[in-house]
């Protein structure tokens, strides 16, 4: 009943599959179709390809500088991604990484901690040593990368890095064991060690992981010692890691050879993975095998099995490691109390200076004032002196009213360099500025004891709630018991923090709130000890430039301003130089 093509049939052989005869004739409209398709594409290509073929050498050049740029951008990407610094290339041998961190940690987001290392032309050997899993091989692999990066052209996760420029970097890390060449695991380290002391030389990066390990310690550490003698020869710069105690002596004695330990902590049983140099690191191997729970009676065993001289080298070394980390801690602690005494003493100079210039000005004012009210008084006195005249006063009594206006005006002048108000405390005498002499410093309202008696000059350095001042002996005075017969305004320190940057934008800003902002600016970098600052106050309309040249112009801390030069902002910045 269907005229079609029998395709197949049922397993029951109860349905047939047909394939009608309209459908084949559409079969073929469609396949006919897809080779038109084809043959269309075909032709558009071979267009194409005629039309750029003129072009090709200009599209292939295009290629190749999209992969630089490409290139370029990932480079920075990544560089951005690990927050990395420039490092710079040097080729006097010296090694310096502050605050380094794997990138490889860094971009798995694990906790990283900072490796801070320092190697200078005369070290060629870095030997490591501590702990198992401490982190000795995560240095090296580290020293190794930041060396491979820095020569691509890629930054580096660290605060500040000094690296040489190696030709070439050898590696022996890891077990290189192998059945099929009837390798060891110390067969394999010697054929890999043998191969870079063959190639070595001055310009070589070497890391050697496990040194001396894979056979018996004391064929172990006799061969890697010579290993080492021969590479410090060829002054190639090798960083290695051991735990064996005689490699461990020799780097202490051995010049260029330098001896570097992973931190332990023995109270928390686990490792810091800081790297201390100039030390050793004790191995810890019975602590480790505690902590991981071997049996108490195994310890034990080991214990006494080890000998009296290896317990007392890792007991050494451990102690050595404790007040290592407490001289540490304690400069750390005494470098932020410096800090700290030299911001209040830097403030303390500050506020003394302005209290005296503001001192000096109102006394200045009051006497500039009091001559002007004199003169006008002479003025006037002048005029009636012309009336006596006219009405023909005698001259004795015109001369007697000159005389006394002149002595008035000479009495006022010396007040505009000398304070009006008498000091009501005596000057403390030179022959009673004694080292240990109990003072006062009025115009700080501070006691104080003399630590150096006067110079030369009358300079006087006192003690005062633990800090040290220079003052001269005019400014000090006998001790009193008694608190002063009049109040000064009580003197505050304010812990003020350094600026962030050496220039201030007041762009946008209202001139009264700018001026604000920049005095607020200019005090910080007075106190913080800034030789110079510039201010962004770009051109516009004149005004704000006009108020920061006035207000600059009144300060007598300021020994210069002038605008930057046109390659730097030209009349849009302000750049101020401080009086020393």
């Amino acid at each position: 009943k269907i005229k079609g093509i029998v395709q197949s049939q049922s397993a029951t052989r109860q349905t047939v599959f047909i394939e009608p005869i309209e459908i084949i004739e559409l079969n073929n409209e469609f396949t006919n179709l897809q080779f038109k398709k084809a043959e269309e594409i075909q032709r558009i290509l071979t267009e194409l390809t005629t039309f750029f073929r003129p072009y090709a050498q200009e599209i292939e050049h295009s290629i190749h500088i999209l992969e630089r740029f490409d290139y370029h951008i990932t480079l920075a990407n990544f560089s951005i991604t690990i927050n990395g610094v420039q490092p710079r290339l040097e080729n006097n041998g010296e090694i310096n990484i502050i605050n380094g961190r794997n990138p490889l940690l860094e971009l798995a987001k694990k906790t990283v901690v900072p490796l801070n290392l320092n190697m200078d032309n005369n070290e060629n050997i870095l030997l490591l040593s501590g702990p198992n899993a401490g982190g000795k091989t995560v240095t090296l692999k580290t020293v190794g990368l930041f060396s491979i990066m820095a020569q691509c052209g890629i930054f580096i996760p660290a605060e500040k890095s000094t690296l040489p420029i190696f030709t070439q970097i050898l590696c022996d890390i890891g077990d290189q064991q192998s059945i099929e060449d009837d390798l060891s695991t110390f067969s394999a380290h010697v054929q890999n060690l043998s191969a870079i002391i063959e190639k070595s030389d001055k310009n070589t990066l070497i890391l050697l992981d496990e040194l001396g390990t894979g056979t018996d310690p004391d064929a172990g550490a006799a061969i890697s010692r010579a290993i080492l003698e021969s590479l410090l020869e060829s002054k190639a710069t090798v960083l290695a890691t051991t735990h064996l105690g005689a490699l461990k002596s020799w780097a202490h004695e051995t010049k260029g050879v330098k001896n570097g330990g992973m931190v332990f902590d023995p109270n928390g049983l686990k490792p810091t993975y800081e790297l201390q140099l100039g030390y050793p690191g004790a191995s810890y191997a019975i602590e480790i095998s505690t902590r991981m729970g071997l049996d108490k009676n195994i310890i034990n065993r080991a214990t006494h099995l080890i000998g009296d001289n290896s317990v007392k080298l890792e007991e050494i070394l451990r102690v050595l490691e404790e007040e290592q980390k407490k001289v540490s801690d304690l400069k750390l602690e005494l470098s932020t109390r410096e800090e700290r005494l030299q911001e209040k003493e830097t403030a303390i100079k500050y506020i003394e200076n302005e209290l005296k210039k503001k001192q000096k000005r109102a006394t200045s004012d009051a006497a500039t004032e009091a001559e002007a009210l004199v003169i006008e008084t002479r003025r006037e006195m002048e005029k009636l002196v012309s009336d006596i005249r006219a009405s023909n006063a005698d001259k004795e009594s015109i001369s007697t009213a000159k005389n006394v206006l002149d002595s008035s005006i000479k009495k006022l002048k010396p007040l505009q360099k000398k304070p009006v108000e008498k000091s009501p405390y005596k000057t403390l005498k030179k022959r009673d500025a004694k080292e240990g002499f109990r003072v006062y410093i009025p115009h700080l309202e501070l006691a104080g004891v003399i630590i150096h008696p006067p110079n030369n000059k009358n300079k006087v350095t006192v003690e005062s709630n633990g800090l040290k001042l220079t003052l001269n002996l005019k400014e000090l005075t006998y001790e009193k018991k008694s608190p002063p017969s009049f109040k000064h305004t009580p003197i505050s320190i304010n812990k003020i923090k350094r600026p962030e940057r050496m220039r201030i934008d007041l762009r946008g800003k209202r001139v009264d709130e700018a001026i604000t902002e920049l005095q607020m600016f200019i005090d910080r970098a007075l106190v913080s000890g800034m030789s110079q600052v510039s201010i962004l106050h770009g051109k516009g309309t004149g005004a704000l430039m006009d108020a920061v040249k006035n207000y600059l112009a009144d300060q007598s801390f300021v020994k210069s301003y002038n605008f930057a030069h046109e390659d730097h902002g030209g009349v849009g910045i302000t750049e101020v130089i401080f009086n020393d």
